[in-house]
C-alpha cells in the first residue's frame, strides 16, 4: 500500500506541474478495464505516462506535443490498417 500512496503523491505533483506550466488538461476518465486516463493539451495519457514523464522531468509542453504527434500518427495507421514502421 505504502508504494501505491508514494504513487499518487506523485501523481498529483505531476498534474500540479501541469497546472503551473498552464497545461491544459481534464481527467481522470476511466476506462471499461479501469485505466485511469487524462486529456492534456489533447493528447490522451495514462496517468502512468504522466508519471513516467514527472518523474524523468520530462513533463513540458514541447514533449506532450510530441506525443500527440506520435498518436496521430498511429490513429491514421489504425484507421487505414497500416503495419507500423521499423
Amino acid at each position: 500500500m505504502q508504494k501505491k500512496a508514494r504513487s499518487c503523491g506523485n501523481l498529483r505533483y505531476a498534474l500540479q506541474t501541469l497546472e503551473k506550466l498552464n497545461i491544459v488538461f481534464r481527467g481522470p476518465f476511466i476506462t471499461p478495464r479501469g485505466v485511469h486516463v487524462y486529456v492534456v493539451e489533447d493528447c490522451v495519457l495514462t496517468d502512468i505516462e504522466i508519471l513516467e514523464l514527472g518523474t524523468s522531468g520530462r513533463l513540458t509542453l514541447s514533449n506532450i506535443e510530441s506525443l500527440r504527434a506520435t498518436q496521430r500518427v498511429e490513429m491514421a495507421m489504425a484507421k487505414y490498417k497500416l503495419p507500423p514502421c521499423y
